[in-house]
């Protein structure tokens, strides 16, 4: 067989040759529309018609607006696509777009918390929400967020009571934290540090400084 289905993952064997067309344009075809992640970092040769059928396949996927991702793809695997003529980038841009950063964002305005997931998500980052501190520290123990984006003013458990309970945690220390807040206070600022915070950002925020700020604090 051209390839092993485990899940949402195909697994591209070692040799895809002539031989291996048939089945692999198959297997394709029986997992269209199903969020398929392929890994081909196992991959030794590939012949020029397995790669064309899976380039064939992902044009056919892409209009279906449901394309496959390369998570991971072996030095051959990536030589072999630029002789047929593949741009090679584009793949690599697949593979990296399939780890993106999670974003846990915390806000009580469901107006804020959907500008923030449209903001993310068009800059390629995973997004996660809570409403308040209390769910925020749920959220998080099933995320693991690369960044929180808190606001500070919410009902339950407030963002400094927020930013608290998770430094409390030895596993969370790390995670970069930016307040997204309307507050300006310089004492209120200094709070936040002293409980853990990052950065701080004054709504009404721009998208674009929003964006710099976590992609500064996740270098």
């Amino acid at each position: 067989m051209a390839a092993k289905k485990s899940g949402k993952t195909l697994d591209l064997t070692a040799v895809l040759d002539l031989n291996e067309a048939s089945a692999l344009r198959d297997k394709l075809l029986s997992l269209r529309g199903s969020g398929l992640s392929i890994d081909a970092s196992g991959v030794e040769r590939i012949g020029a018609l397995c790669a064309q059928v899976l380039m064939s396949a992902e044009k056919t996927w892409e209009q279906d607006k449901q394309p496959f991702t390369f998570s991971k793809v072996s030095d051959a695997f990536q030589k072999t696509m630029q002789l047929v003529g593949v741009n090679i980038d584009h793949l690599l841009a697949k593979e990296i777009s399939a780890m993106k950063k999670k974003v846990l964002t915390v806000d009580d305005s469901r107006t804020i918390r959907n500008m923030l997931l449209v903001t993310l998500n068009n800059a390629g980052f995973e997004t996660i929400q809570a409403e308040d501190g209390i769910e925020g520290l749920e959220v998080l123990e099933e995320s693991n967020p690369d960044v929180i984006v808190t606001d500070i003013n919410m009902p339950r458990l407030d963002g400094f009571g927020f930013i608290e309970g998770v430094r409390r945690n030895e596993k969370y220390r790390a995670i970069p934290i930016l307040v997204l807040t309307t507050e300006s206070d310089a004492e209120k600022k200094n709070r936040a540090r002293q409980a853990g915070a990052t950065g701080w950002i004054v709504k009404p925020f721009d998208p674009a400084k929003l964006i710099d700020a976590i992609e500064r604090v996740t270098a």
